[in-house]
């Protein structure tokens, strides 16, 4: 099993890409920004990211292996994010662009790149994309793999990630508030992973384009359903989703799942958007202290959606001296999420601590 090797964290001077080259390449009148991994006589894999994501968050401990297996992998900046092109307000609000267009795109870099044909893997819109790319270019696909994707608009709930993050460029404390949401109950975010993407792709890269995630939701809400087009895909499928994610319905996932005559559905337990990464108070035992306590006066509050909320304030950090009195340690800012569970309780989900004058202004 590949893990992440903190010595190898960085998600952007990776020697097997500067081997390749990171170039940016003419498509559909865009600048697509790309970057290619092992031998390029190898078969292709072309990994199509979901919204707002900028292609380092394909990490290399998921790009690595399939390297070694001998194919050649290929990441990229979807149109409006990362370092390819921004679309300008009076081109788009003259023209939005959907799903359809979006896979254009991505056919347009196998092209531009000589490749015929290849192996796709799309996640959440990325999925999406790629079933476009299956139904409306079949020569240009050898297999699919679908990640917590979907085959309708009406299937994905939006209303929480518009809300949250299309107004600005978040901070590193929102920005790991938000992701925690995305891991499931099974597995931990990877706090030092995520801070180094936050660092290289929204402050190294400046990739992070505030208009992206509104006119993303917009191509999706726009495109038309590929459900009654899924049997036209005959290639081999996997549709991989998660139990616990409330973006995407398990019920729409199966369904759809079984619509296209060749694939498969792995389905991975209490993965999704739902879950706990840790209780924040349990976080901050491990620390060196004896107890903490929040000022309630500082904390400041802001729906995501209806049974999720993020808050954030100032909290004191206890120790005990020698003499076995409490001692105050440090003031610290917390920013944390919560979600409503199915008793209607409101539940800790995942905490970030940070300095006192950089907390949140919600």
């Amino acid at each position: 099993m590949y893990r992440v090797s903190r010595s190898r964290l960085s998600l952007v001077n990776n020697s097997v890409a500067e081997s390749q080259g990171k170039v940016k390449v003419k498509v559909n009148d865009l600048n697509l920004y790309y970057e290619a991994f092992g031998n390029p006589s190898d078969p292709p894999v072309l990994l199509i990211n979901g919204l707002s994501c900028q292609c380092l968050q394909w990490f290399p401990y998921f790009y690595e292996p399939i390297v070694d297996s001998g194919y050649y992998v290929i990441r990229f900046d979807n149109r409006d994010v990362g370092l390819s092109t921004w679309i300008k307000d009076k081109d788009w609000e003259k023209q939005p662009y959907s799903l359809v267009d979006m896979a254009k795109d991505a056919v347009g870099l196998l092209e531009a790149l000589g490749i015929a044909n290849a192996h796709l893997i799309g996640v959440s819109m990325g999925g999406a994309i790629a079933q476009r790319i299956a139904i409306d270019y079949p020569d240009r696909i050898l297999s699919l793999t679908s990640i917590v994707s979907f085959a309708e608009a009406s299937a994905v709930g939006m209303e929480g990630i518009a809300s949250f993050l299309s107004a600005k460029v978040p901070s590193i404390e929102e920005y790991l508030a938000f992701w925690s949401l995305l891991v499931g109950t099974t597995f931990p975010l990877d706090v030092p992973l995520y801070a180094e993407l936050y660092r290289e792709s929204v402050e190294v890269r400046q990739g992070y384009n505030p208009d992206c995630i509104p006119r993303q939701l917009r191509a999706i809400a726009s495109s038309s359903s590929t459900l009654p087009e899924l049997k036209k895909i005959d290639v081999p499928t996997l549709i991989l989703y998660g139990t616990a994610d409330p973006l995407i319905p398990v019920a729409h996932a199966v369904e759809y799942a079984k619509l296209i005559p060749a694939s498969q559905q792995v389905k991975m337990e209490d993965v999704g958007v739902k879950a706990v990464f840790t209780k924040f108070m349990g976080y901050l035992t491990r620390q060196n202290f004896s107890r903490s306590e929040l000022h309630e006066d500082t904390l400041t509050q802001k729906m995501l959606a209806d049974n999720i909320a993020i808050v954030s304030g100032v909290a004191t950090r206890f120790k005990k001296d020698e003499a076995g009195k409490e001692v105050v340690l440090e003031k610290i800012g917390v920013t944390y999420t919560l979600h409503k569970d199915k008793d209607n309780q409101w539940k800790i989900i995942t905490g970030v601590n940070h300095k006192p004058e950089t907390a949140i202004a919600l």
